[in-house]
């Protein structure tokens, strides 16, 4: 990963965005409606050297009008088959896309080119897990990459921050550290484990009932009471101080327990973002202060549940060992377990492995 970002890094003389390459494509088809071949070929060739040195993410649009530049420089180059190719990855992209007829007439051979190419099926291949980034391919999150014409990965470190950004030609493989695929026995583990798990799972229930809780209680509360601040129902005082209890408490425990999950699955060398949790800590501090104006520090209060709720689904969808499924990604530490057998006594051997 390291060499292939600073391989990316050395071919780059400086680093560009997803909206400079989308001005050059833009300037480069503006050079072909004024049939400029010069200034055409240099800003498509302006497009062609920024794509590896683009430091932020790219939208399918932008990837799909890269492509179709490449295509309209094999095109003027004689070479029909690399424009049917070019053209097939940019319609594979963005189906929805129409050349206007400013840039390609009605009668003009590229534009029969670039809708026979879409009719041609996109198939796919599935990729390697990853151990420490996650892939944007053409523009969409995924794991799934072409397998018949070429494609754009963009590989994104877990804060979410671009490492590298490459044109992959058909069938081909990005390089990157990968994450390895080991089955987990939840019987095997141990019980102290599996009842930190329990326990997990027990703080995420009880700090979503104390937040939920809160909500509706401080929202009956501050609903009985007028405009001149003087209480138009009875709402115990003891109910409103547990609803302010269940506000204050209820976003902390299930920070703390998906803090906890996270810490687990680090355990066994799966790294889970927490981008959700900052930003729930984040809407949670505002929030707080903010219920003197009830709706808007009660929306913030409700947006930091969101995120946080958010994060707890990542550790669990991510690594579905935490729901007790059979398998988890990880790349470092593994339980291995084997039978054992020996003076006529037989057992079961545990050892980690991986260090």
């Amino acid at each position: 990963m390291l060499l292939l970002t600073c391989a990316a890094l050395a071919e780059c003389p400086a680093p560009t965005s997803a909206a400079e390459l989308d001005s050059e494509r833009q300037r480069a088809e503006f050079a072909w409606v004024e049939m400029d071949d010069a200034a055409f070929r240099e800003h498509a060739d302006a497009v062609n050297s920024a794509l590896p040195c683009v430091g932020d993410a790219l939208l399918s649009e932008q990837i799909a009008g890269y492509f179709r530049v490449r295509g309209l420089v094999a095109f003027l180059d004689g070479d029909r088959e690399a424009a049917a190719i070019e053209f097939r990855a940019a319609a594979a992209i963005d189906p929805e896309y129409e050349f206007s007829a400013e840039l390609v007439p009605e009668a003009h051979p590229v534009r029969g080119l670039y809708e026979d190419s879409r009719v041609v099926e996109d198939l796919h291949v599935r990729l390697p897990d990853p151990a420490d980034v996650w892939l944007q391919i053409d523009g969409r999150r995924a794991l799934e990459a072409p397998s018949g014409r070429p494609w754009v990965v963009q590989l994104f470190d877990p804060d979410g921050r671009v490492e590298d950004t490459h044109r992959m030609e058909a069938g081909g493989v990005p390089e990157y550290r990968r994450a390895e695929k080991v089955h987990l026995d939840w019987h095997a583990i141990g019980l102290d484990k599996r009842a930190r798990i329990w326990r997990t799972r027990g703080r995420v229930a009880a700090g979503g009932g104390y937040a939920l809780a809160g909500i509706g209680i401080v929202g009956v509360a501050v609903g009985c009471w007028d405009p001149g601040f003087s209480p138009s129902c009875a709402v115990p005082s003891v109910a409103v101080g547990a609803g302010a209890v269940g506000l204050l408490a209820g976003v902390p425990m299930l920070n703390g327990a998906a803090l906890r999950e996270r810490r687990l699955l680090a355990d066994v060398g799966a790294l889970v973002p927490r981008g959700w949790s900052n930003a729930s800590w984040i809407l949670y501090g505002v929030s707080i202060p903010a219920m003197a104006f009830f709706p808007a520090g009660m929306a913030l209060y409700a947006g930091s549940l969101a995120c946080v709720t958010a994060q707890i689904r990542r550790n669990r969808r991510t690594y579905p060992g935490l729901q007790g499924g059979p398998a988890v990604a990880r790349h470092r530490p593994r339980l291995s377990v084997s039978p054992q057998m020996g003076d006529g006594q037989t057992g079961v051997r545990l050892s980690l492995v991986g260090w």
